[in-house]
Order: C-alpha cells, then structure tokens, then sequence
C-alpha cells in the first residue's frame, strides 16, 4: 500500500524533462479507449454511449448522437480510427446471450453521422486492434476472437485456442500478433492465417490488460496489480520491469524503440526512455483511472483517455539536453505511404537520408551532396516493403541525426 501511494504522488507532482501533459478531454463520463488517425482527426468512447470526435487534435470535441441501433447506457469498450473520417468500435449490449458487438464506421454528410455496415461480429468482446489497419483482431471473454482482413468491414469469428478471458492483442507487423489476458495468457500466431495459436509462458497468473511489440522480438505486458513484463525473444522470456507500483495497469504503448508509456489505475502515467528497463513517472495531475493511450506516428503527439471525461495530452518525449525534433528543418511525407516517401529538405548543407525499421537497421540510404538542389527529395524505398512502422533519419553536415517516424500501407 505505501509503494501504491508513493507511486501515486509522484504520478500527481512531479514531471519528467519537457514533459506537458494538459487535459484537454471534453470531460463527463469515464473514457474507455482512445484513437487517433493523425494529428488532427480522433475518437474517444466510453460509457453509456458516449462517442465523440475531433478534427483538431483534441482542442474540441464533438459529441456524436445516437445511430443505428445504439442504445442509451450502452458502454462502447474499444475504437480504432481506420481513416479520417471512420473508425471501428465495440459496443457492450445488454443482452447477455449478445453482450457486445462490432461495428464499422460514421462518416460524417452535411453534418450527419451515418452508419455504415455490420453489425458483422457478435461476441463478448474487450478490445479492438486494427494496428495494422487492413489486418485487424477484436479479443474478448472465453477466449472470443475475430479477424478482418478489410480494415473492419467484415469479420470473421476463430479459435483463439484459449477458453481464457482476452483483454489485448498486438501485431507489430503482418507476420506474427499475440493475444493477452487473464491468468497470464498470452497467445502467438504467425501471419497471413493466424492459426495454430501458440500458448507462451508470461511467468505470472496476474490478469493481462495491455500488450505492445514493437518488433516481432522486442513486446512489453502489462496488467493488474503492477504487473510488466519485457521480453526480447519474441515472447519466449520475460523479464519484470522496475515500474515501483502496485496499481493496476491498463495500457501500453511505444513510440519507439526506447520510449514508451504505460497508464492504469488512480492517475498512474509512467514513461521509460531506454526500452523499459527504467521507468519513471510523469505528472497526470488527476486521480482518474486512465485507460488508453494512443499516438502519431512520428511520435510528436501522444493522448491518453480515463474517467471523468480525462484526455491527456503531450508533445514528443525530449530528453535533457537534446532539442526538440519540432525545430527540425525537413519533413517526410506522406506519413503514412503506400508507394512513394518524399523528403523535404531545403537549404543547401550535404545531406544522408536513411530508412530505418524500428530495430535501427538501415533499409536504404541515399547520401546528397552540398549545393542547390529541389527542395524535395524522393527517399528509395524497398520493392517488397512490409506493412508497419519505420523511421527516416536525416544527418546534415556536423549535425546529430534526426528522426522522423512513418507508416507503410499495403
């Protein structure tokens, strides 16, 4: 109980270097989950049909009116954005032979909100994960599972090989996702199929509430009563990390290779910048349970929902010492590309640009020359590259490098 409090406190009152969380959540009842597609277009929900939606970041929020067959008091339990202007959601019903069920997408027409399709998944299901976008996965009680192969449209139900309750899932890219939730459980299964799930042993019975990798090797679990654990072998090992609390832990998730994020109970918000083998705990300035976190995909800007209406918001983890990536001179665009990834780079200082996977391998490398040049840049990009998240580092002339994280789509 004192480490609880202790913990507690320093979540409330104390701040890590250039860290600002502000709570710009539109407040009311308690936030389940959280998603953003970009900087600017998000969703959140919660409970008793509590939808909303942002175009600017979370500055306001909108709340979206009951559609379909939505019924007041219903709890929605999981969002994810899928693009701009859609999203996938799980709503709990109060049918118990029905007590939750997927739905696909609002888009907005003249100011109306317009259900889409589905309901294609009917289950008990917790938790949505679409990281992947095309390839999704919604987890639930007795071990419920159902996959999509068309960004939420249509679902299909499948064996998790677990009769165990599911609370997360996580696929760091299209080759491999794992499953976690209560009793320890945690699950693995190879792409394109995800058949043949894999029991893999977490060395605890704590129930499992959130699951990151950020490669297929490098995966983080968290859950209840202070449980996180790090694994660097694909989940065959686990290794408890230093979180010095004992409260429970709701999610977790990873900017990078090194930072990361983990929230939970009573206002508890921890942050680790060398991969989880520390972890520090940065100011929430409330008691709320957080729930959800979710983040750009460069890392610039990360949010967080709880109770009370709470959503966090912070800009890019700077360390001491270092300046912030929002001074830099170029940009990669589009962030999240199918085929063509162009630099912006003006001025004239000799230049490398690099495309890295998130475990820091160089995936091409192009090297320019000081001397005018067009402002922008095509950056190569691999024939046979897979769907996820890399990074392009720039390195002018006597300079440190400098990141920019991006999305392939397929």
């Amino acid at each position: 109980m004192t480490r609880l409090f202790t913990t507690l406190c320093a979540c409330l009152l104390t701040t890590h270097a250039f860290a600002q969380w502000t709570n710009i959540g539109p407040g009311g009842e308690s936030l389940s989950a959280i998603s953003f597609f970009d900087a600017a277009n998000g969703w959140a929900c919660g409970a008793n049909s509590i939808l909303y939606r942002t175009q600017d970041g979370g500055k306001t929020w909108t709340s979206i009116p009951n559609f379909y067959n939505f019924k007041p008091h219903n709890n929605m339990l999981s969002i994810v954005a899928t693009t701009s202007d859609l999203m996938v959601l799980i709503e709990q019903l109060p049918s118990t032979a029905s007590p939750a069920i997927i739905y696909h997408g609002i888009r907005d027409k003249a100011g109306l909100y317009e259900y889409l399709s589905g309901p294609d998944g009917v289950g008990d299901y917790n938790k949505l994960n679409l990281r992947q976008l095309a390839t999704g996965f919604a987890v639930g009680n007795g071990g419920a599972l159902a996959l999509t192969h068309d960004r939420g449209f249509t679902w299909t139900t499948a064996s998790s090989g677990t009769s165990n309750d599911l609370f997360a899932a996580d696929s760091p890219d299209e080759t491999v996702t794992y499953l976690a939730g209560s009793k320890g459980t945690l699950r693995k299964a190879a792409g394109p199929n995800f058949t043949n799930w894999q029991a893999l042993n977490t060395t605890t019975t704590a129930r499992l509430t959130g699951v990151w990798f950020v490669t297929p090797k490098q995966g983080y679990l968290v859950g209840d009563a202070g449980t996180a654990l790090r694994t660097t072998d694909g989940g065959l090992t686990w290794t408890a990390m230093p979180v010095n609390t004992a409260a429970d832990l709701a999610a977790v998730r990873f900017l990078t290779a090194t930072t990361g994020f983990i929230v939970g109970d009573l206002g508890t918000l921890l942050l680790t910048t060398d991969g989880g083998k520390s972890w520090q705990p940065e100011a929430s300035h409330t008691y709320e349970t957080l729930t959800d976190i979710s983040a750009t995909a460069d890392g610039s800007t990360t949010w967080v929902s709880g109770g009370g209406g709470t959503v966090l918001q912070r800009g890019a983890v700077v360390l001491a010492g270092r300046s912030p990536a929002a001074g830099k001179s170029w940009a990669a665009y589009p962030t999240r590309f199918t085929e063509a990834l162009n630099v912006s780079l003006p001025g004239e200082q000799a230049a490398r640009l690099k495309l890295l996977d998130l475990t820091g391998r160089t995936l091409t490398e192009q090297l320019l020359p000081a001397g005018k040049r067009a402002e922008t840049w095509p950056l190569r990009v691999p024939e046979q590259l897979s769907a996820g998240v890399y990074v392009v580092e720039v390195t002018f002339e006597n300079q440190a490098p400098q990141t920019q994280r991006v999305v392939h789509l397929q």
